[in-house]
């Protein structure tokens, strides 16, 4: 636990010295998943380690003193513990002259269970919050960066904009969940459960290999039945579609990539609808999703949509940031929305631009 309090201190250090809501007094929450992928592995920690050390060693500048930040330090130890601590902390108290900022470092899961809890916040508490999400899970497509010590030139400089883009799922008998990256259903959700049960079992990177080969049992074990969507525009009539859907991705906005850099929305658009496919058809549509090229397939479509219903009668599995759960037939229809909220998020295109970065830092690579 040492090594891990460690590199707590470190993201401590870079907020005494960051541009994060400057002349202003900091409460900070700093959550470490100590599963995570870039943690839990040897090699990636010990490279983990060597950039924070070059980051922190390099900074210079005005600091805030010690009762300018107050810093509260925090190790999940579980599935579902860092939503269980971001409960914790917008229950305890904290003056109104302050503002609150909060460090996630993990995966997407990891951040996706602390803003899903974050954002049922009252609007007065999300506007006083600013969240950090550093790229250390397994999948880091939400991350402020993919790259870990650009994520840390991104919270030295503390540019920030208000509001979290995010879809909201609301199903029938009233379960609902936050995705602020890629909600979807269909294959990439069973492979994703798949993958889930596997690491538990298997050692090393196994897991990912049999999760990879089991998408193209999907149709297989699954039967998919026929599923009616309707996808609401803006700008004129909802458009209906009717099949056997191998996948339905959707994202708060399009130029999204999940799976780790899969472009799975390359273009403006929010939702990547594919038809069904063959089983060759699956073992290939993978590589075309990193390329970003299988929107250009004749069985994918993708439409700018902010509100979303489906229909289907059976067993069906859903997965938001990376975290699988099953659908009964009882949860449809199921409606899937864009949402908001007032949290405070960094400006990364104004941060790199702006940001003072130790040389050092600057030339670590993760």
């Amino acid at each position: 636990m040492r090594a891990y309090l460690a590199i707590a201190e470190r993201v401590a250090r870079i907020l005494r010295y960051s541009h994060t809501v400057p002349g202003r007094k900091l409460t900070a929450d700093i959550i470490i998943n100590v599963r995570a992928g870039a943690l839990a592995h040897r090699g990636r920690f010990k490279r983990v380690r060597r950039i924070f050390a070059e980051f922190t060693a390099g900074i210079e500048g005005a600091q805030r003193d010690g009762e300018a930040l107050v810093v509260h330090y925090h190790f999940t130890q579980y599935h579902g513990h860092a939503r269980e601590i971001a409960r914790r902390i917008l229950l305890a108290n904290v003056d109104l002259d302050r503002q609150r900022v909060i460090v996630s470092l993990g995966g997407d899961g990891t951040h996706g269970e602390i803003l899903s809890v974050l954002s049922s916040a009252a609007p007065s508490v999300q506007a006083r919050t600013t969240v950090f999400r550093l790229p250390l899970g397994s999948g880091n497509d939400g991350a402020d960066s993919p790259d870990l010590a650009t994520a840390l030139r991104v919270m030295l400089s503390g540019r920030t904009v208000s509001g979290i883009p995010s879809v909201r799922v609301e199903t029938a008998r009233g379960r609902s969940f936050h995705a602020f990256n890629i909600v979807s259903v269909g294959i990439d959700a069973f492979v994703t459960d798949v993958s889930a049960r596997l690491k538990r079992l298997l050692p090393g990177n196994i897991y990912r290999i049999a999760a990879a080969t089991s998408a193209a049992l999907y149709q297989v074990l699954l039967h998919p039945r026929e599923m009616t969507a309707e996808f609401g525009r803006a700008d004129g009539a909802p458009v209906p579609r009717a099949g056997r859907f191998v996948l339905l991705a959707v994202g708060p906005s399009g130029h999204r990539t999940y799976g780790n850099g899969m472009r799975i929305l390359p273009g403006d658009d929010n939702v990547c609808l594919v038809h069904r496919l063959t089983t060759v058809q699956i073992m290939t549509l993978k590589s075309s999703m990193y390329r970003g090229e299988h929107v250009d397939l004749p069985v994918v479509e993708t439409f700018d949509s902010a509100d979303i219903t489906l229909r289907y009668d059976g067993r069906l599995p859903l997965q938001a940031d990376g975290e699988p759960v099953w659908l009964e037939a009882e949860d449809f229809p199921l409606r899937m929305s864009r949402g908001w909220s007032e949290l405070k998020a960094p400006d990364v295109e104004l941060s790199l631009g702006r940001a003072a970065v130790p040389a050092a830092a600057a030339q670590a690579k993760s």
